[in-house]
């Protein structure tokens, strides 16, 4: 096991594995913490149904004995293959990610490699992120970026591979949106150090959300709040969403009284993919909107998400997550990934599921005609 490695002079305790995902109970800094790992030589560390369940279940038992929680994470996401049923429990998972970050507990995230996708987006959800100088951090991996336009894209240099180069944990660094390590660097050690520097670290939600304000200004200007006056608003047109929409729909919703109800009725085809999004880091924009929504259901406020038209992979997760309840349109599409990032990964169509399928597997509640 790979956390044997990791950790071959500590003691143990709980050590368990299913598929590419690993737990254990280890005493750093005389107390104990709940370390997760996903192992990349099993399936390129993709996270499925199975691996979902067991990091759901660990992160249930660390918000239950209120123990720090540190994830080690070389992963290419959520196992697409997996269909439905593996977004179903990857959402089940993020949600109980969710509500242990929003208790205040220590959430650290160590990238040791690839972090892509749904994974980089629980990267993303974490108090403090560390990541090795070899690292790769990105929402779309370098094959769905593959072909993207980079013209208007700022790099420091001209080398062969810019896509590499800007989804790098040095990149991120350099836009101090994560800290760096030495690969060959003690790991012990290493977590020992986030443990004590966490208090100082670790991004208020208020902070959290005021750098992420900044990015987006400097990047675009100034933002537009959205006009909406109702308790019901849409999220998307039908075409992609990225960080500014993300982020206005989160200020929104952080200005929502308690106790109230809002409808959500969304259709967007999953997130925008591009590398100015990735520059931005749309990963954190996705996690910020989840936990300003998660953070308003638990204050009373009750949210119902109506899928009216598409929706995959980050967003749905996100969504689903927080909410009270998510309904779908009898027309409704859900898929885990957008058809064109699929064909870049997979090579091929992922397989349509119908919506009682879905239904079946959680992934909504009901379907309702309008």
């Amino acid at each position: 096991m790979r956390l044997l490695s990791y950790f071959e002079k500590r003691s143990l305790r709980e050590l368990c594995k299913v598929g590419c995902a690993e737990r254990a109970v280890l005493s750093l800094n005389d107390q104990g913490c709940m370390v997760m790992l996903t192992d990349p030589n099993e399936i390129k560390g993709s996270i499925g149904a199975g691996e979902s369940k067991a990091l759901d279940e660990s992160f249930a038992e660390a918000l239950s004995q209120r123990s720090p929680v540190i994830f080690i994470i070389d992963s290419a996401g959520a196992r697409i293959t997996d269909g439905l049923k593996g977004l179903s429990a990857f959402t089940r998972m993020f949600r109980s990610a969710l509500d242990y970050r929003i208790a205040g507990l220590p959430l650290i995230s160590v990238v040791d490699g690839n972090c892509f996708g749904g994974a980089s987006v629980m990267a993303a959800l974490s108090g403090v992120l560390a990541a090795s100088d070899t690292s790769r951090i990105a929402l779309s991996g370098p094959r769905i970026l593959k072909n993207a336009d980079i013209s208007n894209v700022s790099v420091r240099d001209t080398a062969t591979d810019s896509i590499s180069l800007i989804i790098s944990a040095r990149e991120r660094h350099r836009n101090e949106l994560c800290s760096i390590f030495e690969a060959r660097a003690n790991r012990v050690e290493l977590l020992e150090n986030l443990l004590v520097t966490y208090p100082r670290k670790a991004q208020s939600i208020e902070g959290w959300q005021e750098s992420l304000r900044l990015r987006l200004v400097r990047h675009v200007g100034k933002l537009k709040a959205l006009d909406v006056t109702n308790s019901s608003l849409t999220f998307g047109s039908g075409g992609p969403v990225g960080s500014i929409e993300c982020f206005q729909l989160a200020e929104w919703l952080s200005k929502q009284r308690e106790e109230g109800e809002i409808n959500i009725d969304v259709d967007c085809d999953g997130q925008k993919v591009s590398v100015e999004e990735e520059q931005l880091f749309l990963s954190e924009y996705i996690a910020y909107l989840a936990v300003i929504l998660r953070q308003k259901v638990k204050e009373g406020l009750h949210v119902k998400v109506t899928i009216t038209g598409s929706i995959s992979g980050a967003i749905y997760v996100a969504l689903a997550a927080a909410a009270n309840r998510v309904v779908a349109r009898p027309n409704a599409r859900i898929r885990v990934l957008p058809d064109s990032s699929t064909r870049k990964v997979l090579n091929s169509q992922q397989q349509v599921e119908s919506l009682e399928v879905a239904k079946e597997f959680g992934i909504v509640d009901a379907i309702e005609s309008a």
